[in-house]
């Protein structure tokens, strides 16, 4: 994007740690963990995925499909972070043809819990068997400037960035404000 200075990661770079919340099960107890934590449990795995979901964006939803099938087929396990919403209809009004219905009422994350209700049918719809959802002052996203396109393969011992995907999330300015 013209004029926009990223701050997020690069190849080289020590991947960002930061606090991630994670449930069992729905409805059940809130587990903080860390995504160095995270990154350290897949033992034995060279490198880790970082993908970054929301359910609000169509374009995000498909890309997400696709990213899951790639690293799926490259052996590369994720860990899948639920973040902020793209657009959500309470701060994003979009014309109804935009998404379907079940989409259009994702409002904007007021709390854990509403977070945590997206990230379980995101959890769902892509058959991922954990989802860590980020926290609501939204560090992760932020940092990583997190948006559809975006994904980071860190090393598992050096916690090093080895390969980072962007094609240029839209509105990357407008969003870190």
């Amino acid at each position: 994007m013209l004029g926009h200075v990223s701050k997020a990661p690069v190849v080289g770079d020590t991947a960002v740690d930061a606090l991630l919340h994670f449930r069992e099960i729905a409805g059940g107890p809130i587990i903080e963990t860390s995504v160095f934590q995270e990154i350290d449990a897949m033992e034995g795995e060279p490198v880790v995925g970082l993908l970054f979901f929301n359910l609000s964006c169509p374009i995000w939803r498909k890309y997400a499909e696709y990213m899951i099938d790639a690293f799926t087929i490259i052996g590369v396990p994720i860990v899948p972070i639920y973040i902020r919403e793209s657009h959500p209809c309470d701060e994003f009004p979009a014309p109804a043809s935009f998404q379907p219905p079940e989409w259009d009422v994702i409002k904007a994350h007021k709390s854990l819990d509403d977070r945590w209700k997206w990230a379980a049918k995101a959890k769902a719809m892509y058959r991922l068997p954990k989802m860590f959802v980020d926290s609501l002052d939204n560090k992760l996203a932020l940092t990583y400037e997190a948006g559809a396109f975006r994904g980071f393969i860190v090393d598992r011992a050096s916690k090093g960035v080895v390969h980072s995907m962007c094609f240029g999330p839209a509105n990357v300015a407008g969003k870190l404000i």
